[in-house]
């Protein structure tokens, strides 16, 4: 009976562990990042319970002219219900940097994510024109 019972937690266990394990999206591979006038970057979206972390590698190659970071638009039905925002980088560099992992929640129901890199600015945050979709 004891191995019944141990068994049978195991796989509960499992079935738990496989439900809430999460899904990664790959938004852009280093082999071919969101590229912007300045910048760029690559990384994943990482789908927990409720919530996304955003992974991201980023390069801004001119100095004093704003700082690059990834953007990220979680919709719902066409409609946008939450940002994610990594950090930002400006140190004229080409190459990539790891940047910390952010956070971020998820609409109800069914949703898809937009993501691009962005410039900030002063007056507005351009971004990129490529856009990676969900």
């Amino acid at each position: 009976m004891r191995r019944v019972v141990t068994g049978l937690l195991a796989g509960i266990g499992l079935v738990v562990a496989g439900a809430t394990s999460a899904q990664a999206w790959t938004w852009a591979a280093s082999s071919n990042p969101i590229v912007m006038s300045g910048g760029g970057g690559y990384g994943n979206l990482r789908e927990g319970v409720g919530q996304a972390t955003l992974q991201s590698w980023l390069r801004d190659t001119k100095l004093d002219d704003g700082r690059v970071y990834a953007h990220v638009v979680v919709q719902v039905g066409g409609a946008d219900v939450s940002v994610i925002d990594s950090g930002r980088r400006s140190d004229g560099e080409r190459s990539y940097a790891r940047m910390a992992d952010r956070t971020g929640a998820l609409g109800g129901g069914a949703h898809h994510y937009v993501v691009s890199t962005c410039r900030s600015t002063p007056a507005n945050d351009p971004c990129s024109k490529d856009k990676r979709r969900t």
